[in-house]
């Protein structure tokens, strides 16, 4: 029943049937206000639970990659000793193209192993990892894919396993 109604009763019936009507009314509206309180509740405690766990998988996550670059530089330190500094601000850089810091710094530290392990000197050794994963993100803008998957496929070439970097358009024979 609307406040209208009520108002109209009282004013217009001056008996007590009609102000116990309007009080049964009355509290009929505010049994309607309490119900709509525990909703309005809980949908606002639903909401501040799910903003609170998506604060702490962000957090969680933000840690987790902040421990990945660090350990992924832990590795360019290990190959490339006093020369790491280049390629942790290359892997920076390779954001743009489409490789995390992280993954930038893992395949900076695994072609670098190989092309050192294939006897080229460090200097480099360095400026050809950066070449290569520029490389691999033309190959996979090109061919489609993703960075990482390219230069998987670079780095699986150096290995002698040549189906990989065929999905690019390159074709290799073991003789070459």
């Amino acid at each position: 029943m609307a406040v209208g109604t009520v108002i109209a009763r009282i004013a217009s019936q001056y008996s007590d049937k009609g102000s116990k009507a309007a009080q049964k009314d009355l509290m009929k509206l505010g049994k309607q206000f309490d119900a709509y309180a525990k909703k309005a509740t809980r949908a606002v405690g639903l909401v501040a639970v799910a903003a609170a766990s998506a604060a702490a998988k962000i957090g969680k996550d933000s840690v987790m990659a902040a421990s990945d670059v660090a350990q992924q530089f832990g590795a360019l330190e290990a190959v490339f000793g006093k020369n790491a500094e280049q390629l942790k601000e290359f892997s920076k850089g390779m954001v743009e193209y489409g490789l995390s810091t992280a993954d930038a710094a893992r395949y900076a530290a695994l072609l670098g192993t190989q092309l050192k392990g294939l006897g080229m000197e460090e200097s480099d050794a360095i400026a050809r990892t950066k070449e290569l994963q520029i490389l691999a993100a033309d190959l996979a803008a090109t061919y489609g894919g993703t960075t990482a998957d390219a230069v998987a496929a670079l780095s699986s070439t150096f290995k002698g396993e040549y189906n990989p970097i065929e999905r690019y358009g390159v074709a290799i024979r073991k003789s070459d």
